[in-house]
């Protein structure tokens, strides 16, 4: 649920007085257009809104309650995220956008893009259904991670590193070109290997390889 709601919130702006509708209804338009925009949903006040090269599609703020607790514990029902409307300047929201709490009380938000604009700027985080791999952008980097391995974008750095058993392979069907302007290190908990079908050269005005 709260992915699908953060995934529209980012993709189109959010009309700030009308959504959700007196029945607690959000409706949006997903995009079926060919081009690079082609899957991109937006929130609307009504179906209506919805362009010639997009579907329209609902759904409601309140999700199905929680199963009970078990015998011995508080036996209270579960309870789904709740979605709610804020103003401008709240959670960063230049325009104001939407407020997701999940039932541990933690809260994420969602801006509104900018009269015009396809959506505004991210900062979050999306996760498989299972949990177990996710994209995290902040102002200071991107992180693509799974159970044992990750690729990091911070600064001007680059990092894979994965700490299981699988192998990172990185494998051309030409050249391959591996540089770096002042230190490079590449490193194998167990095997490593270089391998060229034909020259491989290694250039340096000091190399170690141990």
């Amino acid at each position: 649920m709260i992915a699908a709601v953060a995934i529209f919130a980012l993709a189109g702006g959010i009309a700030y007085a009308a959504i959700p509708d007196t029945a607690g209804v959000i409706q949006g338009c997903y995009r079926t257009s060919s081009d690079d925009q082609k899957g991109q949903l937006r929130v609307v006040e009504s179906a209506a809104s919805c362009r010639n090269n997009e579907l329209p599609i609902q759904w409601n703020v309140t999700g199905a309650p929680g199963a009970r607790g078990p015998a011995g514990e508080d036996g209270t029902d579960g309870r789904s995220p709740t979605v709610a409307q804020v103003g401008p300047g709240v959670g960063g929201c230049a325009n104001g956008g939407v407020a997701i709490t999940d039932a541990t009380g933690t809260t994420a938000y969602t801006c509104n893009g900018q009269d015009g604009a396809d959506g505004d700027s991210f900062s979050g985080t999306f996760a498989s259904p299972n949990g177990q791999y996710s994209i995290n952008v902040t102002d200071t980097g991107v992180t693509i991670a799974s159970p044992d391995s990750s690729i990091v974008v911070a600064g001007g750095a680059i990092t894979i590193e994965t700490t299981g058993s699988d192998a990172i392979v990185v494998r051309s069907g030409g050249s391959f070109d591996l540089r770096a302007a002042t230190s490079l290190d590449l490193r194998a908990g167990t095997t490593g290997r270089l391998e060229s079908s034909s020259t491989m050269t290694i250039r340096g005005s000091v190399v170690n390889i141990n």
